[in-house]
C-alpha cells in the first residue's frame, strides 16, 4: 500500500483513472471539470490544515441530520433503510463542509447532489461504459440529460452564495476594515487558492458551482457504500471500534499531531479510492 501511494502522477495518475471510468468527457457538466481536477487541489492544500477546525462542526451536523432522519424515538422499533438513509444524511454533512449553513440543510439541494451522484454511476457504468468510443459524442450528451438538470438546480441555489463571497473577498482585499468573517468551507478555500495562484478561470461562480459536483459525488456515495457495507456484516466488536473511533475523531485534540493527520487522510484517501473502483467493477458485473 506505501508503494502505490508513493508513485508519482506520470506512472499512477488517480486523475486519468477517474477521468476515463467515470467518463469525465459528459457525466460531470464540463469535460474540463475533471481534465483539470483543481478542486482536489484545493482540498489537498486547505483540509488538513482545517480538519481539526471542520471536524467538531460537522459532527454536530451529523448528529443533527441523524435525528431527523432516524428519529428520537428510543422506546418504539422501526424500520431502517441503512442506504437509502444514509443518502440522506450523508449528504448534508458532506455539505457542511463544502458550502456551510444554510444551503448544507436545503432539501431541494441535498436531494439534487445525492441524484446527481447516483446519475454519474448510472452513466459511466451503465450507458457509457459498454457504448463504442465512436458512438459516445451521440450517446453521452443524451445519457448525461439527468446528471446535467441536477447540476442547474443545484446551480440556481450556489450561484448567489459564490457570487456574494466572491464579492465579499474583492472588498475584503481592498478594504482590510471591512467587517467580514470568511466562511471555514471549500468554496473560500477554492477561491483563496484561486486569487493566490492567480487562476482566473477558476474565478468565476459557474466554475465553482461546477468543482461543487465531483467532491459530492465521490463523498456521499463511497461514504453511504461504506457505512452500509460494515453496519450489515461487520461483527460487535468491529462496530464497537468504529463507534470508539468516531467519538475521539469529534475532539479537536485528535488532529493536533501533523504526523498523525497525513497518515490518517492518506489511508482514507486510498480506501476511498479502492471501494469507489470495486463499486464500478461491481456495476460492469452486474
Amino acid at each position: 500500500m506505501s508503494w502505490l501511494l508513493e508513485q508519482p502522477d506520470r506512472i499512477l495518475s488517480a486523475s486519468e483513472f477517474h477521468y476515463d471510468i467515470l467518463e469525465g468527457s459528459y457525466a460531470f457538466s464540463d469535460p474540463h471539470i475533471l481534465r483539470d481536477p483543481y478542486h482536489e487541489r484545493v482540498v489537498h492544500k486547505f483540509l488538513p490544515r482545517r480538519v481539526g477546525a471542520v471536524v467538531p462542526s460537522m459532527w454536530e451536523e451529523l448528529s443533527e441530520a441523524i435525528d431527523d432522519t432516524w428519529g428520537t424515538d428510543t422506546e418504539t422499533w422501526k424500520e431502517i433503510h441503512v442506504f437509502d438513509n444514509l443518502m440522506t444524511s450523508i449528504p448534508r454533512t458532506v455539505n457542511h463542509i463544502l458550502v456551510g449553513s444554510p444551503l448544507c440543510r436545503n432539501k431541494v439541494y441535498l436531494a439534487n447532489m445525492a441524484k446527481f451522484a447516483t446519475a454519474v454511476i448510472t452513466a459511466s457504468s451503465l450507458y457509457l461504459r459498454f457504448t463504442p468510443k465512436w458512438l459516445k459524442p451521440l450517446v453521452g450528451p443524451l445519457a448525461a440529460i439527468p446528471n446535467n438538470r441536477h447540476y442547474r438546480t443545484t446551480a440556481e441555489l450556489t450561484l448567489p452564495i459564490i457570487e456574494e463571497r466572491l464579492a465579499n473577498h474583492k472588498r475584503k482585499k481592498e478594504d482590510p476594515s471591512f467587517e467580514w468573517e470568511e466562511p471555514n468551507d471549500f468554496i473560500s478555500w477554492h477561491i483563496a487558492l484561486a486569487m493566490a495562484e492567480d487562476r482566473q478561470d477558476e474565478l468565476t461562480p459557474d466554475r465553482i458551482s461546477r468543482r461543487l459536483m465531483p467532491i459530492n459525488s465521490a463523498a456521499i456515495h463511497t461514504t453511504a457504500m461504506t457505512t452500509t457495507f460494515f453496519s450489515s456484516t461487520s461483527s460487535p466488536r468491529i462496530h464497537q471500534t468504529i463507534i470508539s473511533t468516531a467519538y475521539g475523531m469529534k475532539h479537536k485534540e485528535y488532529w493536533q499531531r501533523k504526523a498523525d493527520i497525513g497518515r490518517r487522510l492518506a489511508w482514507g484517501d486510498a480506501i476511498a479510492q479502492i471501494l469507489l473502483f470495486v463499486r464500478v467493477c461491481a456495476c460492469r458485473i452486474s
